[in-house]
């Protein structure tokens, strides 16, 4: 049998029967990357910093009152954000984001939750709501969405509907209940830190 070696020294068989190259992946605890079946295990990048125990998310649920908008600060640490933006209301509203956006005080802090529960990572980027005399003057809008009732913005595929946030960096989002009644909103930031 033909003996082929990979660039760590591991040895690649061929079949000598049919001729067909076998190769076995390897992880970078040297560990074979199948299942107990043989099934080749993958995932994408964003789950994966869920493993990782660098994958977060922050939510808030609140009744806005006739033309109330919420506003949520967020603060980016050191590193670059990946994140998703979602919101779902049960009547007519509209979402704005901001870069670049100042306030004298951030607000209220939210809680930042680390999907992967066994893990003491913390989140580098800080969420807050109802920031003290916000401004977006001089900031750069990003995004605007208007939707009609009951209907969900943001997504859950990452490959289209992600942003990536500036280290650093000052955002401002906005959720306006676009009704003469009271709209009940549910907003929340999925993201993972590089």
């Amino acid at each position: 049998m033909p003996r082929i070696e990979d660039r760590s020294g591991r040895n690649v068989r061929v079949d000598p029967d049919s001729e067909a190259l076998r190769v076995t992946l390897y992880d970078t605890a040297g560990n074979a990357a199948y299942d107990d079946e043989g099934a080749l295990v993958t995932i994408d990048y964003a789950h994966h910093e869920i493993h990782d125990g660098n994958h977060y998310i922050a939510s808030q649920a609140v009744d806005l009152g006739n033309g109330a908008s919420r506003q949520v600060a967020i603060v980016t640490g050191a590193n670059e954000v990946h994140v998703l933006f979602s919101v779902i209301t049960e009547a007519e509203g509209d979402f704005t984001l901001y870069e670049g956006a100042t306030w004298d005080a951030p607000g209220t802090g939210i809680a930042e939750i680390n999907r992967k529960r066994s893990s003491t990572n913390t989140a580098t980027m800080a969420v807050y709501y109802t920031p003290t005399s916000a401004a977006t003057g001089s900031a750069t809008l990003l995004q605007t969405k208007h939707w009609g009732s009951g209907k969900t913005t943001g997504a859950d595929v990452r490959s289209s509907n992600e942003f990536i946030l500036k280290a650093s960096t000052n955002y401002l989002f906005t959720i306006t209940n676009d009704t003469t009644s009271n709209n009940f909103i549910t907003w929340w930031l999925d993201w993972y830190e590089e």
